[in-house]
């Protein structure tokens, strides 16, 4: 039983910690203490260790004894080879704790550029502080392109803007000043194109929470002559970067209107 014990310990411990997420390396060695753990603890028990048992002495002087322990072990990594093929292809579900592993070992470090992109969103800690910013943000966000909207497209039928705030605000304040550079494109009817005409300008507003948790301006001033308009307005890819959301937003309500009822 003890050798069965031992030998078992090292494999399981390894696969559950890394199962649930810890680093390799911490699994490698708190499975070694595990096994370690338990002969020391049949030592004490038995006082001594099954391996210098004198019933498994001819097993370890087995002049065969090497041959079989290949053929044991390379028989056991087939079958687990042969799992593992199988439920990549068979399991959806199996990609997912695939990819979580790969994604930890990647972003246990992160060097290359794909790296510093997805990590984010596979670090368990940083997704959740940023799904939680995500949803403060939500209503400041959204009531900050409805007003601009309102002052910067006031005529127009459909049209939307995008905005990137100097800084989120103190969240937990009701009032709050608020300054934005706005980008806003009215959109023609059944046509959702890149480029054409669009308004911007570097907002300063001061907010007050209603009712509903959004957020209404009381104040709207606009600037369209600084230095700090002219960097955003002429940097070519931060226009393009808001134009594209803009117009894949667009898509997106089009399909929504354009979707047959029942579907």
């Amino acid at each position: 039983m003890w050798a069965v014990v031992s030998i078992l310990s090292f494999p399981t411990v390894a696969l559950s910690l890394a199962a649930l997420g810890w680093n390799s390396l911490a699994a490698f060695l708190l499975a070694c203490l595990a096994t370690i753990s338990i002969l020391i603890l049949e030592a004490f028990t038995r006082g001594k260790v099954w391996i210098f048992d004198d019933k498994f002495r001819h097993i370890f002087d087995h002049e065969d004894t090497p041959f079989r322990i290949i053929v044991v072990a390379g028989g056991m990594l087939l079958i687990l080879e042969t799992i593992l093929i199988v439920e990549t292809f068979r399991n959806p579900a199996f990609d997912g704790f695939i990819l979580n592993i790969m994604a930890k070992k990647q972003c246990a470090s992160p060097t290359s550029y794909v790296a510093k992109i997805i990590c984010p969103h596979y670090t368990g800690s940083t997704a959740t502080q940023s799904k939680n910013l995500k949803q403060r943000e939500f209503p400041l966000k959204y009531s900050l392109e409805q007003a601009a909207k309102t002052h910067l497209l006031p005529n127009a039928v459909a049209g939307s803007c995008a905005i990137l705030p100097a800084q989120w605000p103190n969240y937990a304040q009701d009032d709050r000043s608020v300054k934005f550079f706005a980008y806003c494109k009215q959109s023609p009817a059944g046509s959702c194109t890149p480029g054409g005409e669009s308004v911007s300008a570097i907002i300063t507003t001061e907010l007050m929470r209603n009712e509903l948790g959004y957020y209404v301006p009381l104040t709207w001033q606009e600037d369209r002559q600084s230095q700090a308009y002219q960097n955003i307005i002429n940097h070519p890819e931060a226009v393009k970067m808001m134009d594209d959301y803009l117009n894949e937003r667009c898509k997106n309500i089009t399909k929504v209107f354009l979707k047959p009822l029942g579907e």
